[in-house]
Parts: C-alpha cells; structure tokens; sequence
C-alpha cells in the first residue's frame, strides 16, 4: 500500500498593490466557454466515483451534471467495496492515493468480491501521476482506462463513453 504524507506551508505575502497586473484564464474548464455542449446524455447510466477528496468529487460530479448520469460517490476504498456488494455500475472512477486502501488494492478487491456486483464492470483510474511507466502499472492493474487529474469535463466524458454500453447514450 502506497503512503502519503501531507506538508503544511504557511507564507507571509504582503499586498504589494491594487493595480491589476494581468488576465487569468484557467484552462481545463470546458464547461464556462460558451457554446458548449455535452458529448452524451445519459440518464439511465450510473457511475460511482470513489475519491478521498470532497473538492475532488464536487468537481468531478459537477463537470458530469448536464449528462445526466445517476452519480455515486464514495469518499474510500472501503466504502466503494460496500457500494458495489449492493449496486451494478456501469462504470467506476476510481482514485489512485487514498487513505486505507489505494486504488490498485481496491480494484483488486471489487474483481474479486464474493457477490460482488461490479467484477466485471469498467474501472478508470484518476490519477495525478502522468508518466508513461504508471500508465503501464495501471493497465498491468487491470484498469480499463486511465484519467490524469485535475481532468476537464471533455476528457471525463470521452473516457466514459469508451465504457458506458452504447444502448444507454444519447
């Protein structure tokens, strides 16, 4: 099991002015640009998304909304598994670094699950490790796909489109 520490950093800035002193654009929000529409609606689709963090999860869920989906949400590994004994997803969003139980473990544990309902579902992980070498460790995993965060509304929706059975897409 992988661990994380967590640092505290406290700086002391002083305002130095009130002129403004540039534009900020914040890239990867797809969904404030006007025109924009969702790749898909789908509203008999559940996902669950298992993430330790609750910014995390807004945002992620927030990015889905106008799709549709039937949106799950698990704040642990633990709590995923007790999920998926009680409900079939179609397709699980599963964070890599959590407390108690990584990813990798816990995907392990739901292919595994005595009466289990989601053994064989889609399971993406969410990750910040963008290199090529943990890209092959998540396929080696068994992870269906594989999302770098912070992930944009677009990349969300094109990994679950490869995963949600085309029946239920609209």
């Amino acid at each position: 099991m992988l661990k994380r520490t967590e640092f505290t950093l406290t700086l002391i800035q002083e305002v130095a002015g009130t002129e403004k002193i540039g534009k900020i654009k914040i890239s990867g929000n797809d969904r404030g640009q006007s025109g924009y529409s969702n790749l898909f609606r789908d509203p008999d689709a559940t996902i669950l998304i298992v993430d330790d963090s609750k910014v995390n999860l807004s945002i992620e869920t927030g990015l889905l909304r106008d799709t549709g989906l039937q949106i799950d949400t698990a704040f642990s590994g633990l709590k995923a598994l007790e999920m998926t004994l009680k409900k079939r997803y179609d397709c699980i969003l599963l964070d890599h670094l959590m407390p108690e139980m990584d990813g990798i473990e816990c995907l392990k544990q739901i292919r595994t699950q005595k009466d289990g309902m989601c053994t064989d579902v889609p399971v993406v992980i969410l990750t910040a490790n963008a290199e090529r070498e943990n890209q092959d460790m998540y396929a080696e995993a068994g992870f269906d796909g594989y999302l770098v965060k912070p992930v944009s509304g677009n990349s969300l929706e094109e990994e679950l489109i490869k995963h949600i059975p085309k029946d239920k897409l609209q």
